[in-house]
């Protein structure tokens, strides 16, 4: 579907702008100034405008301000806000209207930003006047105008807001072409049955007696046929491209009959039907080239693939030059449809090149179309994220209307609402806060207490283990003593028996290892988790002789705790070495050290 790149107000616009803008120059006639204005009497015309009569005035007052110097025109628009009634929100609604439709038609870029701080401004006054007529004239205008940008979200939620929430496309004569318009946006926001939908609502308030309206009933079919084709109903798509042909005469509108045999030849091809296709396409493709360099462009793209099923390798090449040259060509914001186009483009060269068994190339425009298609895709679900935003703003500011009646009725009331309601709202905020506050401070009293407790363990546990090994060590010195002792004193066999059994009883006992391995753990949480990575299969021994190395004791301490000889605890030593595959020169006990 072709996109508009020309205002949508109204269907008399685009004929009378280029009426104006032919004769003002070929006439050459010399610039006129601000004296050349109806100024009061256009200020009388704002003033005293109705709601429906809105888009016909701003039409009149555009079309003679649209080619004129814009200095004149910044002096005419404001002299009407000077002289006009400055409290009418109606009046400064209009006028808002007006600054945006010049905006818009001045810059060959659009300046979507600023047409839309005019139209804002405009929607502002609408609501403050609290006029249903005048509103769903403002959110018209406001679509349509984005629509003329291409700014398609916005577009869609006001022009959506203005045709389903109020229906009064049957109610104002002057706006009947919106559900076509309507359609149209639909279309490019691909909801493809709302498009087929609001597009046949139109059709029937077209009087065919009219030539613009034979037009844009021809041009409103052919929309209903790509919206078909996208739906996958090509059936339905032929019968509305026919239809659509048919309102479209050669020597009239001989872009739009190519335009329809450009889709009519892609449903062909789809079918199978190639020569019918390609008669149909370069024919489109012929007509179009230099005057609608979208369609011709696309045109190409299909011949290409025609003649590429034709295995004619060359007229495929020199088709698809075409096409990226024609779609290339297109101003620089390019639009979503005639990108479309263009990936299109990028998946039929990757298949001529592949034709060729150029593999390099086939990669190539294969990652063209897939960043095209991927950049596409992400732009219509995040437009769709945006659409859904909007339409919330918009049904807000749809309540802020009713809300404005209401307080109309009852301002002082609903004022009084409002600051008993604020100050609750601000008593429940500072409750709230404090009791976050309280909340907060409560938890990092409690981390602290909690902080403080484990560090009060950890102090236990190191006390607890010191004390459990100086007894052990004081056990094993008094059982040294009575050992001296009694060698030097030379007891009788008895004596001497007495002690060998003291001796050879195990000091650290199982109840003691596990008293000392429960503190040790404290001390060290992580210490036999580690040295059992390091050592899958060691023993209950060996953790024992690698906790004592842990603790610094000497030899001949741990030999007397583990009830073994200092020999032993040497082999020990080196079998738990061993065990942990450490070479000689590594200190064993800063190696265990590191384990904790």
């Amino acid at each position: 579907m072709r996109p508009l790149k020309t205002p949508w107000l109204s269907s008399t616009l685009i004929t009378l702008c280029l009426i104006v803008h032919l004769s003002t120059f070929s006439q050459g006639k010399p610039a006129p100034t601000i004296s050349d204005y109806p100024i009061d009497g256009w200020v009388k015309q704002l003033e005293l405008n109705k709601s429906e009569d809105v888009y016909t005035t701003l039409v009149e007052i555009a079309k003679k301000l649209l080619w004129t110097d814009s200095l004149i025109t910044n002096n005419v628009i404001k002299e009407l806000r000077q002289r006009g009634a400055k409290d009418s929100h109606r009046y400064n609604a209009q006028l808002a209207a007006l600054q945006a439709f010049i905006i818009m038609h001045r810059s060959e870029v659009r300046e979507a930003d600023k047409i839309r701080l005019w139209l804002d401004k405009m929607m502002e006054e609408a609501y403050l006047e609290n006029d249903p007529a005048l509103l769903h004239s403002a959110q018209w205008i406001y679509g349509s105008m984005m629509y003329t940008s291409q700014d398609l979200e916005y577009a869609y939620a006001y022009a959506s807001q203005a045709v389903e929430s109020y229906e009064l496309p049957n109610k104002y004569g002057s706006l009947h072409y919106n559900s076509i318009i309507y359609g149209e946006i639909l279309y490019h926001t691909r909801d493809y049955r709302k498009c087929i939908e609001y597009s046949l609502k139109g059709i029937p308030n077209m009087p065919e007696e009219d030539k613009v309206n034979i037009f844009l009933k021809g041009k409103c079919l052919n929309t209903i046929g790509q919206a078909y084709y996208q739906l996958g109903i090509p059936d339905s798509a032929m019968y509305y491209y026919q239809q659509s042909l048919s309102k479209f005469s050669e020597k009239v509108h001989p872009i739009w009959v190519a335009i329809n045999y450009c889709f009519i030849g892609q449903l062909n091809f789809d079918r199978g039907r190639l020569q019918e296709a390609k008669k149909e396409l370069h024919f489109s493709f012929s007509q179009t080239i230099n005057q609608e360099n979208t369609i011709a462009g696309r045109a190409a793209v299909w011949l290409a693939r025609i003649h590429l099923k034709e295995k004619q390798l060359d007229s495929a090449d020199y088709y698809l030059e075409q096409s990226i040259i024609l779609l290339n060509s297109l101003w620089p914001k390019r639009l979503l449809q005639e990108k479309n186009y263009l990936q299109d483009a990028y998946f039929t060269w990757a298949e001529y090149h592949q034709a060729r068994n150029q593999s390099d190339s086939v990669f190539h425009y294969l990652k063209q179309y897939t960043r095209l298609h991927d950049s596409l895709e992400r732009v219509a679900v995040l437009s769709g994220n945006k659409i859904a935003k909007l339409r919330i703003a918009s049904e807000q500011n749809h309540y802020a209307v009713q809300t404005l009646m209401i307080n109309k009725r009852a301002t002082e009331q609903k004022r009084n609402w409002m600051v008993v309601g604020i100050s609750l709202l601000l008593i429940t905020l500072v409750i709230l806060l404090d009791r976050e506050k309280k909340l907060a401070r409560y938890q990092q009293q409690l981390a602290a207490a909690q902080k403080e407790a484990l560090e009060m363990e950890a102090i236990t546990a190191r006390q607890q283990l010191d004390q459990f090994t100086r007894n052990l060590v004081e056990k094993t010195s008094l059982l040294e003593q009575v050992e001296k002792k009694l060698k030097e004193n030379q007891q009788l066999q008895e004596q001497e028996k007495m002690l060998e059994q003291l001796t050879s009883q195990t000091i650290l006992t199982e109840e003691d290892w596990l008293r000392f391995k429960r503190l040790f753990d404290k001390m060290n949480p992580s210490f036999f988790t580690n040295l059992k990575e390091k050592a899958e299969d060691i023993s209950v021994a060996e953790q024992r002789m690698a906790a004592l190395i842990h603790l610094k004791l000497t030899s001949r301490q741990m030999a007397a705790i583990l009830g073994i000889s200092v020999d032993s605890v040497h082999k020990n030593r080196q079998r738990l070495r061993q065990r942990l595959q450490q070479p000689a020169d590594v200190n064993l006990g800063d190696y265990l050290k590191r384990l904790s």
